[in-house]
């Protein structure tokens, strides 16, 4: 965490003195000599950097909009690398996060003393250190991870993935995280869709036998009669409460023009945006996210499938949080976009050759009855 001139950790898993800024942002130094920018790549960085030093002395909200666009740098940055050297980099960069995955989970393990309780409790520490966002981006960016490994997966590393797959499901499950359980059960669906059956009986017989009242799902259907009544403020929505807060704070001319410089909590990617940077700010910045996006949703004219659920799900993570500006969060998303954007150019470049090579012979037919 940067906080003024010093450099400290994680007060607990939710709570921090300063900016979250991601070791691996290093990764980008090291990167340097490979990069290669075209010009509307290079304008949009000079512009961004300019704007950020426009405001060095005002240092909170300096770091603020480092953060703002680091997706977008390191979009960038991974798009530029030959395709060889962006797997390399996923390949390290999983097996990492695989080995932190697993050492996170051994020492839940010894912390907990055996117990089933202490041992979800303590999954938020790494050997007593806090794990910041660890249940709100962390479960994301281990969903991101398993795309990746999938994308990238060949025969020799089969029994990788599974054991890396077994580990995340487990940390999902004690992470209980709505959002991201309800990605990881779509992911097993999708690829996995015996895995997904398996898990679900398991952990039904495994909640009877730990003697686990089923009445815990009643405040699920709470909150379900909580939105349907109109009695109730916002259905029970208490983030309701936090977007008001920051629709309010624009109503502060200076605040719309160039935002407070603070982090207003709006659990909202683009409010959060306006309220910190301003409306200028935001809607050039938005719009050099949507022009990235369209990059890499579209090929030869084709609209990649890949983007549409993917999309869906980061429009809904963008409304509930503002996951993108932790740097880990950015880069893995970033690199996950990468990799899926050159297979499905890979897969579309393939197919167009099949597809010529099977209209030659026939026009060739052709041409042959006409000279007869």
């Amino acid at each position: 965490m940067i906080n003024g001139a010093s450099i400290t950790l994680a007060d607990s898993y939710f709570k921090v003195q300063g900016v979250p800024l991601h070791t691996g942002m290093f990764s980008l130094v090291l990167l340097f000599p490979f990069i290669k920018l075209n010009k509307i790549d290079l304008g949009i960085l000079i512009f961004l950097l300019t704007y950020s030093l426009l405001w060095i002395f005002d240092f909170t909200r300096f770091l603020f909009l480092t953060q703002s666009y680091l997706f977008i740098l390191f979009l960038i940055v991974f798009s530029s690398l030959e395709k060889n050297h962006i797997y390399k980099i996923i390949k390290y960069g999983i097996s990492c996060l695989g080995i932190f995955a697993a050492l996170q989970i051994i020492s839940s393990f010894v912390s907990s003393g055996g117990s089933v309780l202490a041992f979800r409790q303590d999954i938020s520490n790494f050997f007593e250190l806090p794990i910041y966002q660890v249940f709100l981006t962390y479960p994301a960016v281990l969903i991101f991870s398993l795309f990746l490994v999938k994308n990238r997966l060949t025969e020799s590393k089969k029994i990788y993935y599974w054991v890396f797959l077994a580990m995340v499901i487990l940390l999902e499950i004690l992470f209980m995280r709505k959002v991201a359980l309800v990605f990881l059960f779509l992911y097993l669906l999708t690829y996995h869709w015996k895995v997904a059956l398996f898990c679900s009986v398991f952990l039904f017989f495994v909640l009877s036998f730990l003697g686990i009242d089923f009445s815990l799902l009643i405040p699920i259907i709470d909150r379900i009669e909580l939105l349907l009544n109109p009695d109730v403020q916002h259905g029970g929505f208490q983030r309701m409460g936090t977007y008001k807060n920051s629709i309010n704070l624009l109503s502060d001319p200076f605040n719309l023009i160039l935002g407070n410089g603070i982090n207003n909590y709006s659990h909202n990617y683009f409010l959060h945006t306006m309220t910190t940077h301003g409306i200028f700010y935001s809607l050039i910045l938005f719009s050099i996210l949507f022009y990235y996006l369209s990059k890499l949703m579209i090929y030869k004219g084709r609209v990649k499938l890949w983007f549409f659920p993917l999309s869906l799900y980061l429009l809904i993570d963008m409304s509930l949080n503002a996951n993108l500006y932790q740097s880990y969060y950015a880069m893995v998303l970033a690199m996950l976009l990468v990799s899926l954007n050159f297979r499905a150019s890979d897969n579309i470049d393939i197919e167009s050759e099949g597809n010529q090579k099977y209209k030659k012979p026939i026009a060739n037919h052709k041409m042959i009855l006409s000279d007869a």
